[in-house]
């Protein structure tokens, strides 16, 4: 059995399931073979720093780092405008803080989920964005086309060159 105390992980001699056993009687205790412990051996004290080395590498993945007791994890997009942003969480703990992402990978999300209502809306938002977007664009085009315009007036013109 693995136990961890005190940021030390250590090896010990017995099985979890002698933690549970009932004994009828005060000296009764499951008998041994010859052969060793029913456990992995015991190790050494290991410093404060360092922990025990699993034997396997089948038994380090399976044992390391597991995730607590369906802790549950909530993705969130949202928009502002034509602002895309995303939070996740894990339980109490924040994963991602907000961050932004376009609006080309929130569809590409949307289509992924595969239900018509989150495609619609997520559609429908960056639709009016990017009509917005346009119209900005056009707006600016048009404005442009008259600096430009008061720019070439002010221009001397050469001798042959056809600019006014």
């Amino acid at each position: 059995m693995r136990a961890k105390i005190g940021g030390v992980t250590d090896e010990l001699a017995f099985a979890p399931s002698e933690l549970t056993t009932t004994r009828s009687t005060a000296g009764t205790r499951p008998a041994r073979t010859q052969a060793g412990p029913a456990g992995p051996p015991p190790s050494t004290p290991r410093p404060a720093g360092k922990s025990a080395k699993p034997a396997n590498a089948a038994l380090r993945s399976t044992t390391s780092r597991r995730p607590g007791p369906n802790v549950p994890v909530k993705i969130t997009l949202a928009s502002t405008g034509a602002n895309w942003t995303v939070t996740a969480d894990r339980g109490a703990r924040t994963l991602v803080r907000t961050v932004g992402i376009t609006p080309g990978t929130v569809t590409a999300i949307a289509a992924l989920l595969g239900n018509p209502s989150v495609i619609e809306a997520v559609a429908a938002v960056n639709d009016a964005a990017r009509g917005e977007a346009e119209a900005r664009a056009e707006q600016l085009r048009e404005e442009l086309a008259k600096v430009q315009a008061v720019l070439d007036g002010h221009r001397t013109p050469r001798s042959g060159d056809d600019r006014r």
